[in-house]
């Protein structure tokens, strides 16, 4: 079984157009208790992007290709040299703990294709952890806490035919476990 590492994470930072939180984005992933990697990829290529880049020393790539969700998310993936890769979403946050967590969690599985943690919202100032629809993803994704329900084919596939209780930008994927393209085109949402 292999042991993962800090040096085998990256985060990759979709950066789309001038978002006024790709900094705060930035500075939440160099705030991680272990240090990862992290590089940016945008399809929107502009100064704005490139001088948070050149600021934060964070490579930046540029995908000249298809421009869809799905194709960014793909070609943020492709450009990362490490095994494990969380896409970044430019207006999210992490807490510090997250890399260490998903490398701990990742640690734990024989062949491991994902790991992904719960989440929160922040509206305005305020940090919220607990609506509608949060409450009922985290009962969807409970049975999950089990190990030997987590190994379930069958469990997976039923909680995800009542849609999917999985935040996207909280998922670290093992990329050489994963076929590829991971992400196909055609959808707006859950892709």
């Amino acid at each position: 079984m292999k042991t993962f590492m800090a040096k085998d994470h990256t985060f990759v930072v979709c950066a789309y157009k001038e978002s006024p939180y790709l900094r705060e984005c930035l500075d939440s992933l160099f705030a991680q208790t272990v240090k990862t990697n992290v590089i940016m990829a945008t399809s929107t290529p502009n100064d704005y992007i490139r001088s948070i880049a050149v600021a934060y020393h964070v490579p930046l790539y540029f995908n000249d290709g298809v421009k869809s969700i799905a194709d960014d998310w793909n070609f943020g993936i492709a450009q990362a040299k490490t095994e494990l890769v969380t896409i970044a979403h430019q207006d999210d946050v992490y807490l510090p703990e997250y890399a260490e967590s998903m490398i701990d969690m990742m640690n734990c599985f024989q062949r491991p294709l994902i790991a992904f943690s719960d989440y929160g919202e922040i509206r305005g100032t305020e940090h919220v952890y607990s609506n509608p629809l949060l409450k009922i993803k985290k009962i969807m994704l409970k049975p999950l806490r089990s190990k030997q329900l987590m190994k379930s084919r069958l469990v997976r596939r039923r909680i995800l035919s009542l849609g999917s209780p999985i935040c996207c930008p909280s998922v670290t994927f093992v990329r050489t476990n994963l076929t590829v393209p991971i992400f196909k085109r055609g959808f707006r949402s859950n892709v």
